[in-house]
């Protein structure tokens, strides 16, 4: 891994951990791990959440950023720029799912 890399709507930060001890073993990149969601809401929500972040935390390649939307990017201006972006693809949560049905069928398989 090398450059610059944006993780987008990294939920829980288990992939941005994953991404991260890949690096620290054969890499030199500078990560942003990201979320839409607050420090607060996944550290609550995320069984996971708080631990991963305090891992992303001790790594000194790894900046994160919560609040970020993806769709306010140039907001951030000239300063961050990234040379590659990562973007997991939303999880559909029941509750959402259930509300559609095309949302069912994304659970039916």
């Amino acid at each position: 891994l090398s450059g610059n890399i944006l993780v987008l709507g990294d939920g829980d930060f288990s992939f941005s951990v994953a991404l991260a001890k890949d690096n620290q073993m054969r890499g030199s990149a500078k990560i942003t791990a990201s979320s839409l969601d607050t420090k607060a809401f996944v550290e609550e929500t995320y069984s996971s959440g708080k631990g991963n972040l305090e891992l992303l935390d001790q790594d000194q390649n790894v900046f994160v950023m919560h609040g970020l939307d993806a769709t306010e990017l140039g907001s951030l201006g000239k300063e961050r720029v990234w040379d590659s972006i990562v973007w997991n693809f939303p999880y559909p949560t029941a509750d959402i799912c259930a509300t559609s049905e095309a949302g069912l069928k994304i659970l039916d398989g």
